[in-house]
């Protein structure tokens, strides 16, 4: 078996297929899965959105988080594609794969020297996140700047970060 005849009498063989499958404009296949990219804008990401996503099965729905960061993911379980040879008794919609939706956040073009009123609020909302940092994460820095001072002290004194918090150290950490 295996081979076909030339002869119509004679016993059929085997059909052997190649199949190759294209690759798909939105979607990529990951094992049962699938996975898509959907893209947001930066007002989306930061305020969430209510976005219309296309899957294998058809349009969906979701709701998207506050915050949503470039690469996060959201998984719609069981839109992905079904099992290839599943068991007799099964049911359908629960051998299938997960479909994975990724969010890219695009980001606007941003010119410093620009005169639009999108770039002059980027500046305005620049300015108010460095206030921030200096109000909310200024003594966060002073105190890293200590404890990283601090051990770069022992450390020239030929002590390690245990010793110096306990005041002793063990034989193995010792330097002579």
């Amino acid at each position: 078996m295996g081979h076909a005849s030339d002869v119509f009498a004679c016993q059929g063989g085997d059909l052997l297929l190649n199949v190759k499958i294209k690759d798909h404009e939105f979607f990529q296949r990951e094992g049962s899965d699938v996975v898509s990219e959907v893209p947001l804008s930066l007002f989306e990401a930061i305020k969430g959105t209510q976005i219309t996503v296309q899957t294998i099965h058809g349009k969906i729905t979701i709701q998207t988080e506050p915050g949503v960061c470039c690469g996060d993911s959201l998984v719609l379980q069981r839109f992905g594609v079904p099992e290839f040879d599943p068991p007799e008794n099964y049911d359908p919609i629960d051998l299938r794969g997960d479909h994975i939706v990724r969010f890219k956040v695009l980001l606007p073009d941003f010119n410093p020297e620009g005169e639009t009123k999108r770039d002059e609020l980027i500046r305005q909302i620049l300015a108010i996140e460095n206030l921030n940092k200096q109000k909310y994460y200024g003594h966060y820095r002073a105190e890293r700047r200590q404890v990283h001072g601090k051990n770069r002290d022992n450390k020239k004194e030929g002590k390690t970060s245990r010793e110096s918090e306990s005041g002793k150290g063990s034989k193995a950490f010792k330097q002579e």
